[in-house]
């Protein structure tokens, strides 16, 4: 791993730990882990596909807690209604590209779960 990627990804690691703390540890792990299996990255490049991986890595987090907390209120064998998926609930609720509400994201739903503010949304969102 060159020091340029080992930089970035420790400013990463830095910001994810500042908003959510030391439960982000799992989260920062995959994240290093897919980061270290990214082939081709340079200078250039690097940036930009670092951070569309984050993007990817957070919304599979928050769609992981998405299922998690409809679990918790509905049940393990809960089903979306028909025209809806986690991916739809996701967009619904987030801006897709902004890396620290998606975080915020996680940090509510993991922490408050059925709770939050967000799952209140998403049920908003299902019952429409």
């Amino acid at each position: 791993m060159s020091d340029a990627l080992l930089n970035y990804l420790v400013e990463i690691a830095s910001h994810i730990f500042t908003l959510i703390g030391l439960t982000s540890i799992p989260l920062v792990t995959v994240i290093i882990f897919r980061a270290g299996r990214l082939r081709g990255l340079n200078e250039e490049n690097m940036a930009d596909r670092l951070m569309d991986l984050c993007f990817d890595t957070l919304r599979e987090e928050i769609e992981r807690q998405i299922d998690r907390c409809l679990k918790l209120d509905f049940g393990n064998n809960y089903i979306l209604p028909e025209e809806k998926t986690l991916q739809d609930i996701l967009f619904y609720i987030s801006d897709y590209e902004n890396f620290d509400e998606l975080l915020t994201i996680i940090k509510n739903l993991s922490e408050m779960g059925i709770d939050s503010m967000e799952f209140f949304e998403i049920l908003i969102f299902l019952a429409q």
